[in-house]
C-alpha cells in the first residue's frame, strides 16, 4: 500500500504543498513582524512629539493628568529621564535611571529608538495580607528630549520617553499566526482531496491495463480495456496495447 503509485503520488503532492505552504507562512509572518514593529515605532515616536509639546508648555504650570493621557495614546506608558541631578518637570511621572539613556546626546539628535525593561512593583493579596511584588515588564520604547524655554535658551530637563508594551506587538503575531494556520489547514485540506481525485484519475487506467495485461497473459486475446479520456500518457499506453493484443490474436 505505502509503496504503491496510488499512495506515493497524493503523497509527494501533498507534501510539496505542505513545504511551500510552511516556507510562504514563515515568510509571511516575518515580514509581518518587521512591519509590526516598524509601525509600531512610527506611533511612539508621533505620540512623543506631541506629548513633549504638551509637557513643555505645562511644566510648572500645571498638572498634565498621566492616566487619562495614557489611556488616550492607546495605554502606551510615559516615563521620564532626568538629564542631571535634580532636575524636575513637576509632573506625577514615573521616573527611570538617568543610565538609561544619554540624554546630552539625544538632545543633539532625532528620537531615539529603545529596548526599556522596567520593574514595576503592584500590590498583591496573598493569605489577606497586602504584598508588594516587582515585575520586569520589556517595552518597544522612543525617547524624545524635553525642552523648557525657547530657543535659543532653551534648557534642557531630560527626555520622555513614551513606551509600548512587547507582549502587544506579540499579540498581533499571534493573531496573524493563527489566520495563517486556519488558512493553511484548510489548503492542506483542499489540496489532499485534489491529490486523491488526480491519482485516482492518473492510476485507475494504469490498474485497468495491468488487469488484462493479465488477462493476456492467461490466453484471454480479446480482453478490451475501457478507452481512457483525454490524450495523455494512458491514452497512448492504451493505443498500444489495443495494437499488441490485435496483433497477437492473429498469431
Amino acid at each position: 500500500m505505502l509503496g504503491s503509485l496510488r499512495f506515493r503520488l497524493p503523497a509527494l503532492f501533498l507534501l510539496g504543498v505542505v513545504l511551500s505552504g510552511l516556507v510562504a507562512s514563515l515568510i509571511a509572518i516575518r515580514f509581518f513582524q518587521s512591519y509590526n514593529h516598524a509601525r509600531a515605532v512610527d506611533e511612539l515616536r508621533s505620540e512623543s512629539v506631541g506629548i513633549v509639546r504638551l509637557y513643555a508648555r505645562q511644566s510648572g504650570a500645571a498638572i498634565v493628568p498621566l492616566a487619562s493621557l495614557e489611556h488616550a495614546i492607546g495605554g502606551d506608558k510615559i516615563f521620564y529621564v532626568p538629564a542631571f541631578k535634580g532636575a524636575q518637570i513637576f509632573q506625577p511621572i514615573p521616573r527611570l535611571p538617568a543610565t538609561t539613556i544619554d540624554v546630552a546626546k539625544l538632545g543633539n539628535g532625532p528620537a531615539k529608538t529603545l529596548d526599556l525593561r522596567v520593574d514595576e512593583k503592584h500590590s498583591v493579596l496573598v493569605k489577606k495580607k497586602r504584598q508588594v511584588r516587582v515585575t520586569e515588564r520589556h517595552y518597544l520604547a522612543v525617547a524624545q528630549p524635553l525642552y523648557l524655554g525657547d530657543p535659543p535658551n532653551a534648557q534642557l530637563l531630560g527626555a520622555l520617553v513614551v513606551a509600548k508594551p512587547t507582549s502587544q506587538l506579540r499579540s498581533r503575531s499571534i493573531t496573524l499566526i493563527e489566520r495563517l494556520a486556519i488558512a493553511f489547514g484548510g489548503g492542506v485540506i483542499v489540496a489532499g482531496l485534489l491529490g486523491v481525485y488526480l491519482t485516482r484519475r492518473i492510476t485507475r487506467p494504469l490498474l485497468a491495463l495491468s488487469a488484462a495485461a493479465d488477462e493476456v497473459a492467461g490466453g484471454n486475446y480479446g480482453v478490451e480495456v475501457p478507452k481512457p479520456v483525454g490524450s495523455d500518457e494512458n491514452r497512448a499506453s492504451h493505443v498500444e496495447f489495443q495494437r499488441h493484443g490485435r496483433e497477437a490474436r492473429r498469431v
